[in-house]
Formats: C-alpha cells, sequence, structure tokens
C-alpha cells in the first residue's frame, strides 16, 4: 500500500513538473511581448513629444534621443534589434515590433477601430490598441493637431 501511495505522488510530482516546465517558456515570451508593447508606447509619446517641438517627425527613431532628458530608445528586448517605424503621412507614422504569441485578449486594449481614418485622443493614445498576432506586426498612429499642437505654432526650430 505504501509502495501505490509513493507511486501515486511520484507521477503527481512528474505531472506538476511538466506543467510547469512547459509554462516557463510560455510565460518568458509573454514577458519579453509585453515589454515589446510597452517600449513602442514609450516610443509612440516620444514621438509625439518630438513633433510638438520640432512640427514634423522624427525621421528615424535615432532622432528621438536626448541627452538631457536621458531618452534612449529601446531595442527589442530579445533580438537587441531596432523597432522599426515608418512615416506615411505628415502626422501618420507606423511603429513594428515581431511579437512570439499573439496578444491575450485582456490586453487588447481599446476595440478595433479604423486606425487609418481615426485621430487618437489623449486618453486613446494612453490605452491605445497594442493586440497583435504571434508575427511582426505594424501599428499605424495619426497625430491630431488640435489636440497635439506643436511648440511656436508648428514653426520648425533649428537644429
Amino acid at each position: 500500500m505504501r509502495k501505490a501511495v509513493f507511486s501515486l505522488g511520484l507521477i503527481m510530482v512528474v505531472i506538476i513538473s511538466v506543467f510547469i516546465i512547459i509554462r516557463l517558456p510560455m510565460t518568458q515570451r509573454e514577458v519579453l511581448d509585453g515589454q515589446r508593447a510597452n517600449d513602442l508606447n514609450h516610443i509612440q509619446w516620444q514621438i509625439i513629444n518630438y513633433w510638438q517641438g520640432k512640427g514634423q517627425l522624427p525621421t528615424k527613431l535615432s532622432d528621438l534621443e536626448n541627452s538631457i532628458s536621458d531618452f534612449k530608445v529601446p531595442l527589442d528586448p530579445e533580438s537587441g534589434k531596432e523597432y522599426g517605424y515608418n512615416i506615411t503621412g505628415p502626422l501618420n507614422f507606423e511603429l513594428c515590433a515581431e511579437f512570439k504569441d499573439s496578444s491575450p485578449e485582456k490586453l487588447a486594449g481599446v476595440p478595433e477601430t479604423n486606425v487609418q481614418s481615426t485621430f487618437f485622443s489623449e486618453v486613446e493614445l494612453a490605452n491605445s490598441n497594442w493586440s497583435h498576432s504571434a508575427d511582426r506586426a505594424c501599428f499605424p498612429r495619426i497625430i491630431d493637431p488640435e489636440l497635439y499642437q506643436p511648440n511656436d505654432n508648428g514653426k520648425v526650430r533649428p537644429q
């Protein structure tokens, strides 16, 4: 009887261990994907701040780096590569990242909208939809100049 109880206990320990071992890589991927979405959100706000200060979008992400504010553009936490950034219009840009897993529903943020024709309010930007699949995902953004007015009435400052 003791052998049966011991065997049953051993089997339970093995089963639980297998579930823990299988779950650890998934948890790590979720953490990395969460960091990617967080990085994109920070970059997005830096782009808006840049646009407000200079009246134009940065030509590349490294233009956002600033020794006074100590902002350094984050890199992908796994590959160390830069995130994607493309200017798609005078007030339009997109940020891109490679995600390992699809985003969980609870992190999806605001409901899906037609972002091509939507200006983002401050609340919407704070809760931006970073919902993604397990692949390269790009997030189009449009700056609303009425909400985010450039300093000096939009004049480009000398650099």
